[in-house]
């Protein structure tokens, strides 16, 4: 399991809502969809944040909804929690 995916998972707030099955499926789709390992598509910069979160929604699909009210939060200004 990628130390930066877990990171960057605890940074946006969304590894309280990941297992470690989701964190390795994660890793994999990252590894499938940009051709290299998941740690230095992070490092890099090759998944933007956006992308990481669409993947991570993707993978943990039952949290579709709580993006789309993350999404509406962040263009008024509110905070998400």
């Amino acid at each position: 399991m990628s130390i930066l995916v877990k990171n960057l998972l605890s940074e946006l707030d969304l590894i309280k809502f990941t297992t470690k099955s989701d964190r390795e499926s994660i890793d994999r789709e990252i590894e499938k969809r940009k051709g290299c390992n998941c740690d230095e598509a992070i490092y890099f910069g090759i998944v933007p944040v956006e992308e990481f979160e669409d993947i991570v929604y993707e993978v943990i699909g039952h949290f579709k909804e709580q993006k789309i009210i993350i999404k509406e939060c962040e263009k008024d200004g509110r905070k998400r929690y």
